[in-house]
Parts: structure tokens; sequence; C-alpha cells
């Protein structure tokens, strides 16, 4: 066969015949190494290229037919049998659609209207009826490129979602449903169930309208129906449509939904731009839950924290929970779980669609007499409400809170943390201190990780190329190839010298320095999420996702393990157990992560300790070989306080007085520990530096071995901060000097290169001795952070933190398999208290209703007129005053008395 012949001739039009031909194509296909041929199978495609556009839309709604007749002819010129056949065309062609409609919802209302009416757990509420409903919009422009298709009808379409969103109407994000899932709805596609409406438009092209009658929705049945509507589980999404006269429609375009408050006054108005169209119920307040429905529990609380300092477990982020354990807290915090059904199970008809959260109140019973109690008025003011409650979707608790740019909500601890907790048996008697000391700027410095174009320019401050350091940024391209991230925006940086950024980064605000950090590019966070179907990545499925990226691209970047905290963070709601747990379910996590490059804590000096004992009031001499700079203490002489020794040639004598009790010990810092002897008539033989004897002409005075203690020793408290910091800080040839070029380079990459900031609001960081002892008292408080968390002191990384928020109101729960919330009440005092507890839910539009009762614009408040003048002087400016609020003949009399 050579081809097919194909005739086309219009049926109900004086289109011309066309005829073409169609040749057949066979395919060879390889299968178990034989070629096979496939026989193609008959089809004809006619584009109509001969039309344009505007002929296209065009056609009539009740299409065109044509009749087709295709006859095979083979390569002697020979025909077959010809196959005819009729189609019917219709037109395809849509028109535009407008993308800026907009649907009013108008109530008119008197502050009566909004006193929330008498408890009531059974009753489903009735509606507020709207005064009236309006569609806006204005007609969509026409395309440069494109037929010109003229709208016959508008449409609004009604789409019901198939669960009533958690949260509070038309106040927070959460009534848009699971930030996890959603996604744009523009170019939405009709679904069988629509309910579609048709518009009667009025006005002009730029501004057109059209009026809803709530009749019209309720034989719809968008709108409940009976004398007294009341409330449905319901919630509609909005879209716009058209259809052009040959009955083709358009796509759907969203509609913004505005809820339009009018006072009854006329005088003010209150507006709102929910994300879905709810009809709003008379405002209602719900009775407190029985006690049936309520269970609370007391205990100890329990955090995730790394592994304990006795503990062998590595605190080393190994993609796995095995170095976090649940572990008592040192401040021996205790809590009350509260555990309650989300409406009262005595009435099956209670609307818990209704509910959007719960306020726990506390009474204290101890604090009343019989009289409150007795009065239910005196009782209802005795309660007070400390916590509210916030129901959330399941999926939304994994990103709650979404971000760790408030650091202060944040308690997290590190490896650090836990090596100087002292249990209570280690501590000395009586005291309630849990922390041991810690390594500080009195023994040692901070190391930053370096980073190529910034740190590495000899003497000169380099600029940064991009937001985060390489390391972090390598991390983040890893994982970029998997999953999609969702990266947390660093907060804003204001002009500022660098005091101003130690005032915006206290201690206080940022206890842990991650918003330093942030600002530095040194920590990132983020989530992941999966590129198929966009689901959020959690659990065991987030750290091996993060411990491969890691693995990946730690061998370019191994000089940065030993600065890297993979901080973990916890959901609220899962970071409190009532019991030690040493299996920690990964499910727990928030989806959240975050990564920082910390500065790593390099100790530069030793301390040591001697015991001298002698006679009561014995003066010793001693001689000091010195090798270095050394401090000393005698702590039978306070008076004295801390001593710098210089190093000599000859040894330094010290003269010191046994107290009564003869026994005394000194403390030394230096980089090199001194040798010690004590002085005599003779020479006595040199001593080692760390074994020391006593001279043989002095035989009642014992002069013990220095010992070596460390940092975490309270003895090493008794030490300042060196005298020489700030010029080992100046000197660029010691290690304290180049650390503190490379923070140069860190703080003074954030506005410092920037011209348009003026030279007084630029970060500047002194180098000379002089000018670093001037602010060198507030950078040590401010820096110390970095030194108490941390990592532990010997090894590489990447560290294990955990971190978790603190209690704070509101809190978020979500109904659990069974239909119950839980909470959690911190007590951080170590009292006995006699409490009593009550759950009260609240409406899902009380917050709204309460809004606009308050709301000075839609009811503003009304000027008092005076009608009794007691005790008052009357002067030119009160006369003034009262011109418009007393009547014209009572001024002039008023006047006599000025």
């Amino acid at each position: 066969m050579l081809h097919y012949q194909v005739r086309r001739r219009a049926l109900d039009g004086s289109e011309r015949e066309l005829v073409y031909t169609v040749k057949s194509a066979q395919v060879l296909h390889r299968a178990d190494g034989a070629l096979k041929s496939l026989k193609p199978r008959f089809q004809v495609v006619d584009h109509f290229t001969e039309e344009t556009l505007e002929d296209q839309a065009a056609l009539p709604a009740t299409g065109r037919s044509y009749l087709y007749t295709i006859t095979p002819v083979d390569f002697a010129g020979n025909v077959g049998r010809a196959l005819t056949l009729v189609a019917t065309r219709y037109p395809n062609e849509p028109p535009r659609v407008p993308v800026d409609g907009q649907v009013r919802v108008n109530y008119r209302l008197s502050t009566q209207d909004l006193i929330p009416e008498e408890e009531s757990a059974a009753a489903t509420p009735s509606l507020v009826v709207p005064d009236s409903i309006e569609v806006k919009w204005k007609e969509p422009g026409t395309l440069k490129d494109g037929p010109k298709v003229a709208i016959a009808k508008y449409r609004l379409i009604f789409r019901k979602e198939s669960t009533l969103p958690i949260g509070s109407y038309g106040l927070d994000s959460t009534t848009q449903g699971s930030r996890t899932k959603s996604l744009p709805t523009s170019n939405a596609r009709p679904l069988p169930t629509d309910i579609k409406i048709d518009l009667s438009p009025e006005g002009p092209q730029q501004d057109r309208s059209a009026k809803i009658s709530v009749e019209t929705l309720q034989k719809a049945g968008v709108f409940p129906t009976g004398e007294t509507p009341k409330w449905r589980s319901e919630s509609w999404r909005i879209f716009f449509q058209t259809v052009s006269a040959n009955e083709v429609p358009s796509a759907l375009a969203p509609v913004q939904i505005l809820l339009h408050v009018e006072s009854e006054s006329g005088k003010g108005n209150e507006e709102r731009q929910p994300a879905e169209l709810e009809w709003l119920p008379k405002p209602s307040k719900f009775p407190m839950l029985p006690p049936e429905d309520q269970r609370a529990i007391a205990g100890v609380t329990h955090f995730p924290m790394p592994a304990p300092a006795d503990s062998k477990q590595p605190r080393i982020f190994a993609g796995k929970l095995d170095g976090i354990s649940y572990q008592p807290h040192p401040a021996g915090i205790r809590f009350i779980r509260f555990r309650w059904n989300q409406g009262p199970s005595n009435k099956p008809n209670y609307p818990l669609e209704l509910n959007a959260g719960y306020h726990l109140l506390q009474l204290d019973i101890d604090a009343h007499t019989d009289d409150t109690f007795d009065d239910p008025a005196k009782l209802a003011n005795a309660l007070k409400t400390i916590q509210e409650v916030q129901m959330l979707p399941a999926d939304d608790l994994l990103v709650t809170p979404g971000d760790t740019l408030t650091t202060n909500q944040w308690e997290a601890w590190y490896p650090s943390s836990m090596l100087r907790q002292k249990s209570p048996e280690k501590r000395a008697e009586g005291s309630q201190i849990a922390k041991s000391p810690w390594y500080s700027w009195r023994e040692s410095i901070l190391e930053w990780p370096t980073w190529s174009g910034l740190t590495d320019l000899g003497d000169r401050v380099g600029e940064r190329s991009q937001s985060l350091h390489p390391f972090l940024q390598a991390i983040i391209e890893e994982l970029d190839k998997t999953f999609n991230i969702d990266l947390q925006v660093s907060p804003p940086m204001q002009p500022g010298n660098f005091p101003a950024f130690m005032k915006l980064t206290a201690p206080k605000a940022d206890p842990y320095g991650w918003g330093i950090l942030q600002r530095l590019g040194l920590t990132v966070a983020f989530s992941l999420r999966d590129e198929k179907n966009h689901e959020i990545v959690t659990g065991e499925k987030l750290l091996t996702a993060l411990k491969e990226a890691l693995d990946a691209r730690q061998a370019n970047f191994a000089e940065y393990t030993k600065h890297l905290h993979v901080e973990l963070l916890f959901q609220p709601g899962r970071s409190v157990e009532s019991e030690p747990k040493n299996e920690v379910d990964a499910n727990s996590l928030l989806a959240t992560v975050q990564l920082s490059l910390r500065p790593v804590t390099r100790k530069y000096l030793q301390y040591g300790k001697v015991k001298i004992t002698g006679p009561a009031s014995a003066e010793v001499t001693l001689e000091l070989s010195l090798t270095a700079p050394c401090s000393m203490i005698n702590q039978s002489d306070s008076a004295s306080g801390q001593i710098e020794l210089q190093p000599d040639v000859k040894p330094v004598k010290r003269t010191i007085t046994l107290p009564l009790n003869g026994e005394t010990h000194l403390l030394f810092r230096s980089s090199t520990l001194p040798s010690i002897a004590i002085a005599s008539n003779s020479n006595p033989k040199p001593q080692p530096s760390i074994a020391i004897a006593a001279s043989t002409d002095s035989k009642d005075i014992k002069l013990g071995v220095v010992e070596s203690f460390l940092a975490t020793d309270e003895l090493s408290t008794y030490f300042t901060v060196p005298q020489t910091l700030a010029l080992d800080f100046s000197d660029a040839s010691r290690l304290a000097g180049q650390q503190w070029f490379r923070l140069k380079c860190y703080l003074e990459s954030l506005n410092s290169t920037d011209p348009n900031v003026s030279a007084d609001a630029k970060i500047n960081i002194p180098t000379t001795e002089k000018d670093i002892q001037s602010l060198l008292s507030d950078f040590l408080g401010w820096s110390q952070r970095f030194l108490d968390f941390g990592g532990e002191l010997t090894g590489d990384g990447p560290w294990l933190a955990t971190a978790y928020p603190r209690s704070s109101s509101p809190a978020f729960a979500t109904p659990d398999e069974s239909g119950r919330l839980k909470c959690d009440r911190l007590l951080e005092d170590k009292w006995a208290h006699n409490y009593r507890y009550y759950i009260r839910p609240y409406s899902r539009y009380e917050m709204l209703w309460r809004s606009l009762l308050q709301s000075p614009e839609l009811f503003p408040p009304e000027e008092k007129t005076v009608d009794i003048l007691a005790n008052f002087i009357i002067t030119d400016q009160s006369l003034n005053n009262l011109q418009s609020k007393l009547p014209a003949q009572i001024l002039p009399s008023l006047a006599q008395l000025k």
C-alpha cells in the first residue's frame, strides 16, 4: 500500500472540499535479539490549519459536521474499498476569566449582637444571616495574540472542603488547612460536586458587580435552610468561571473572600480576609468540661539530652538517636500532664468541629477563704487563665515552631552542658548548684572556623561571596540533589556599630548564640520535602538523609568537623517524659533541623596547686622558678588577691605566713607550671616542674607536690581574666591575636563593606591594645556563651545537640487516635501546692467576635457630655474646651467665675 487518500466535505457549511494523503508507517521492534515488524493502526488527525484562531473560536455551540472518505491506494495506483464516516467538530476555545474576583459578605451588627449567648453545650448555634452578598471584579483584558472570545455567562463555583480546617477562623493561618500539603488553586478544574451559581453582572467594564441573595444560596445548598438556620461544619472555596456563547467554559480562578462588618449605626466598619468562606454562628460561650472528661498526672520532668557525663555513649551525630535519652532537668522541674476529651462525653450532639482551642484555668485553693467558695462571683474572679492550648492539624505540629529566629524561646543541650552537670552526690555538702565551673576566658580562647576568601587574606578583611559558610553550603547542595529544601531566612541586619550589635544579640535574648551565628553565616536551619509528592521528610528518613549528606561532603571539609553541631529540634508536645527513657522515637523530632559551625574552645593556660604545712603563723620564703608569666593565689591570704609574677633569670622569692591551723594552699595559673622550693642558707638543688621537695634545713615545713587541676574545678573560679588578654588579642603572632582577627573578619563582613552605610553605623573591630581594652569587659560577657555551650574539648564532631521550645502560651496540640488532647504544665518552684484546674473550650469564632467587639473602628467610643461640675477651675483654656460640650447659655455664667 502506498498511502491513504482522505477526502473531507463540510455537511452544514460552504467550505470547499479538501483532499490530502496520509502515509502509514511500520515500526521495527527488537525483542530477544530479533527484529519484529509492527503494523501501524490507522489514524487521521485533521488540524484545520487553513483556519484562523478567530474562525475556530466562532464555531457554533451545536458543532459543525464533516463527511470523511478514506480510500487506500497501492503502488500501482489501484484504489481499494473506501471507509466513510461523519465527524462533528465542537468549539474548544474558552473565554478569559477574571483573576481579581472578590466575594464580599456584608454583616450589619450591634454591640448586643456580639455579646456571647448563655453557655450551652448541647444545641448547635444559630447563624448570623448576612445583610447582603456581593461579587466584584474587573473584565479581563484582551490577548495581543489570540482570538477574542466573548463572555456569555459568569459563574461562581462553590467547592466544599472535605474537612473543616482547625484553628480560629479569620485570624490565623491554621484555618487554611495543613501547610504540608497545601497547593496553589489557580487554574483548578471543575469537580462533579461543585455548586454553580450564575451571576447577573452590572456596572462598567472596570467595576463589574453582581448580587447574590441568601435565598439563592439556600436553594443551591450553600447556605443552611430554615427560619433560623443552624451552623454546619462546612467551609467553602470559591472560584470564578466564565462561559462563551458557544458554551465553552473557562478554567477556574480563585476568588478572594472579604468579610465586611459594619456597625448598626453606620459609624464604622471592620474587614477580614479569610482563606475560605464559613457562615458565622452567633457568639456563644462553651461551659467547662466536666471532671470525668479530664485527667491530671503529676511527676518530674525528663527532657531529651545528649548522653550524660558518666555515659560511654558518644555525643556524636551518627544518623541515629542512640546518643540521646530523656533525663531529669537539673533544676528539678516538675510537671502536671493534663489529658482531656474534646467535648463532654455525656452530650453526643456536642459540635466538636466548633472547638478551636482550650483555656486552662487554675484555682489556688490555699490563697482563698470560704467566702470565695460560697460566692459564685468571687469564685469566678479567683480563676486565673494560665495556659491557652490551640488545636493544630497533625502535620503542622511537625513544623511548629516554624523557625529558630526567636532564640530565647528554645532550651538547648550541648555535650559541654552534659559534661558539667553534677549529680547531687557529687556536689559539695549543702550545695544546690547543679553545674560545675567550665572553661572560660580565664584560661581559654575561642577558635573560629576559617572561611576561604574572608579570613585567609593576611591582615586584610575579605568579603563574603555567599550568605552561608562553604561547608554548610556544600551540605545544602548535597541534600538538594535528592530533596526540595526549605531554608530558613537569616534575621535582618540593621546598620549599627559593634556595641549596638552586642546589645542586639545580648545573652538574655540569644542564650546560645544562634542569632549571632545566623547573621555570620555559620548556622542554617532547614526542612526537606520529597521531590515527587512534596511530602515533608521526618523521623528516621530525615536523619538518614542528613547523615548521607554529611558523609558525602565531610572528606573535603574535614577541618570543620570539630566545629560542626547537629542540633536536633523536638516537638513541644513530645519533649517531656515522666520517667527516664533511653529509647527516643525519631517521630518526636520536628521536621526542621539546624546545623551550626560553633567556635571551638582552646585551652592555653594550666592550673596547679600545692599544699604547704608547718607551725602556726610561721613565715615561709619560697623560691619559684618561672619560664612564663604566672598568676598565684594564697588561699589563706585573701587580702593579697591574685598576684602576677613575671619570669626572671633568678628564682622569684615570695614570703607567705601560714594561718593558725598551719596549712595553706597556693594556686597557680600559667602556660607552664613553676618549679618551687623553700629558700634556705644552702642552695637547694633545682626541683623539677612537677615534683617539689622541701629544703633539707626546713624540717618543720612540709611542701607538697604541685598537682594540676582542670578548669572544671571550683578552684579555677578564684582567678580573674589575664591582664594581658587585650595585649594577646592585639598581637597577630599569637594564637589569641589570630582568632581575634578571624572574628573581626566575620563581624566586619556584616555591614562594614557596604558603601551605603555611614562609618559610625558600621561594625569596626579594633586591633590595638588600648582600643581592645576599652570594650574587653563587654566582649567577654557577650562571647562567654560560646565557651559554655559547645562540643567536647577533644576529638572531632559532628557533635550532637538537642533543643526544644520552652513552655509558652499558646501551646499547640492535636487530637490523638482516641480523640483526646494533651498538655504539660511545668512547675519550676519546689513548693507544695493545692491547686484545682478547669478546662474550658473556646469556639473557632470566639477570637473573631472578640476582636470585632473591641474594635474602636467598628464601635468608636462616644464622647460623654458633662452634666455636673465639681471642684472645677475655670480658665480660658477650660472654657475653650467646654464650648462643644455645654449649652451656649451656660458659658457666660462660667466666664464670670474665671
